[in-house]
């Protein structure tokens, strides 16, 4: 049940493409990422105030550096140097560059927040990043890898990082972290978009679906893959979203009108493939819980919650006390299972 959360995520985002590359023909891009990101921000203040729920805040004392490199990274930086690989480069081979977050992404969170990977796991980030080879790799051209793809890639490894240090705030309200986010990034390319004098043409219907566009692909996806981060951990939920250029092709067939070509179906297959690995991969042997006292979003029946209290019913947030344990269950990279 726990890959529903990052699969719907990928839904939701995989969405954005078809749904943009029919807006485009009434806004420019910087106009509609800026709103777009704008929109996901007052949508998701809006659930917030109407939402009846008890998370972890976030503080500014401790996470603002966090918070400061995520809008760096992935509201500022990755979108430029992927508007200025676009600009030297073709289509083709930034779809194919860009794929290479979902490698990056997974290989920060094994190497830097000690997440498992396992023979599976390799084997669905090789799957992944063949699949958008195939997609995006067009025969008898010529693929050079010059300042365009310098950019592109800097720009993927932008967008990990910025789900890295996204996942490690993970047990912080995650609608928080996508309103900020999102406020910041709309800022940042609107600014561009006055800057630029960028021509739009504006009525009230396409305006409505931009707004949709913000609060679902962009706001919603966004909460949605911290949720999963948070339950199964950033490696594991980077794979699974890694499934949206394949779910983006689909739709885009089905509302588009795009035709199926045999290397979108070899793609899809080798996608199933890596979700399959995935999804069926199982991590279950003896390890230790230490001592702690810390404060997030649980409930008290997973295993780790046995503390008691009579005020909190269902899923709560407050400060609690892990005793010192040793037992053996079947786990994910949550995060009380980060041991090595």
């Amino acid at each position: 049940m726990n890959f529903i959360l990052p699969f719907s995520s990928a839904l939701l985002f995989a969405a954005a493409a078809p749904a943009s590359k029919y807006l485009l023909s009434r806004f420019a891009p910087f106009f509609m990422a800026g709103f777009s990101y704008f929109f996901s921000a007052v949508a998701l203040f809006i659930f917030y105030l109407i939402r009846k729920t008890n998370e972890e805040k976030i503080s500014f004392k401790e996470d603002g550096l966090k918070i400061f490199l995520i809008i760096l990274s992935g509201g500022t930086l990755a979108p430029l140097f992927m508007l200025k690989g676009l600009q030297i480069s073709q289509a083709s081979n930034a779809s194919l560059l860009l794929n290479l977050e979902t490698v990056f992404t997974s290989l920060m969170a094994v190497f830097f927040l000690k997440e498992k990977g396992g023979i599976r796991f390799w084997i669905s980030c090789i799957l992944i990043f063949l699949s958008a080879i195939i997609l995006s790799f067009e025969p008898g051209k010529d693929f050079s890898f010059n300042m365009g793809a310098v950019f592109i890639s800097a720009a993927a490894l932008m967008w990990a990082l910025d789900n890295n240090l996204t996942a490690s705030l993970s047990l912080k309200d995650p609608v928080s972290i996508a309103f900020i986010k999102g406020l910041a990034g709309g800022g940042i390319n609107i600014f561009f978009s006055l800057i630029t004098s960028e021509e739009n043409k504006l009525s009230f219907l396409p305006f409505f679906f931009l707004f949709l566009l913000g609060a679902f692909s962009y706001g919603l996806s966004l909460v949605l893959m911290i949720y999963s981060q948070r339950k199964i951990g950033a490696a594991r939920t980077g794979i699974i979203f890694g499934s949206y250029p394949i779910i983006s092709f689909l739709l885009s067939i089905l509302f588009l009108d795009e035709k199926i070509s045999g290397k979108a179906v070899s793609a899809f297959v080798l996608t199933c493939a890596a979700f399959y690995l995935t999804y069926t991969e199982r991590h279950s042997h003896k390890h230790v819980h230490e001592k702690i006292s810390h404060s997030h979003k649980h409930n008290h029946e997973d295993g780790h919650h046995e503390h008691k209290h009579q005020t909190f019913q269902g899923e709560h947030s407050h400060e609690h006390f892990h005793n010192f344990t040793i037992h053996e269950h079947e786990h994910k990279d949550d995060y009380h299972h980060k041991h090595h």
